[in-house]
């Protein structure tokens, strides 16, 4: 899996390479998904963002964690639960 710099580099070098024709018909299809990618966000009630790296590094912890049997509770994470 390429990492999102990367892919973004990719990108660039690809869209400098296009055509003024086939640059316009590129914007118009990258509008058309952005356009998309947004409504189902809106519609789904949760922004779309780019974790951080360290938000990547804690859920690849979580997910060889639980993959591994560990398991943590509330109180574990957070400490006394105050609302019992």
């Amino acid at each position: 899996m390429m990492a999102i710099q990367d892919i973004r580099k990719l990108a660039h070098e690809m869209i400098d390479k296009l055509e003024e024709k086939e640059l316009e018909e590129v914007i118009n299809k990258m509008r058309h998904m952005n356009n998309k990618v947004n409504k189902m966000a809106n519609e789904c009630g949760f922004p779309l963002v780019e974790p951080t790296v360290e938000e990547v590094d804690a859920i690849k912890k979580a997910k060889y964690e639980f993959e591994n049997g560990e398991s943590y509770t509330h109180e574990d994470v957070f400490g006394e639960d105050v609302y019992v």
